[in-house]
C-alpha cells in the first residue's frame, strides 16, 4: 500500500506503569527479583502512560517508521544483536536467575 501513501508504525514502550508492570516492579517477589538481576537500574525505570501516550502523538504526527520510550532504550535497541548475544550468555550462565525461573515455572504447574 506504500504506493497509495500507506505506512506504518511500530511502538516500542519501554516499562510503562500499568498493572502488568506492577507485577514485576513489586507485585510479585520471584517477578521482581528476575528484573533486578536481568536489567540495570537505569531500564527500570517505569515510564507514564500518559508519557507513552504524547511520544505516541508525536511520532505519529512526524510519521515515524518506529517510536521508541523512553528514549534511555534507544541504544540497547541500537545494538540488539550484540546484546543479544549478550543477555543469551548472561541468562545462560546466571544460575540465581535460573533459579528464580524455575521457582516461577514450578509455582504455575501447581
Amino acid at each position: 500500500l506504500a504506493g497509495k501513501g500507506a505506512t506504518a508504525c511500530v511502538l516500542y514502550p519501554g516499562w510503562v506503569d500499568t498493572g502488568i508492570a506492577d507485577i514485576a516492579f513489586g507485585g510479585d517477589d520471584i517477578a521482581s527479583k528476575m528484573i533486578k538481576l536481568a536489567f540495570p537500574a537505569f531500564l527500570r525505570n517505569l515510564i507514564r502512560p500518559e508519557a507513552v501516550a504524547a511520544g505516541v502523538v508525536k511520532g505519529l504526527e512526524k510519521r515515524k517508521s518506529h517510536i521508541m520510550i523512553p528514549a534511555r532504550w534507544i541504544p540497547i535497541a541500537a545494538l540488539r544483536g550484540i546484546v543479544n548475544i549478550m543477555t543469551d550468555r548472561f541468562l545462560s550462565r546466571n544460575s540465581n536467575l535460573q533459579a528464580l525461573i524455575y521457582q516461577l515455572e514450578q509455582r504455575h504447574k501447581k
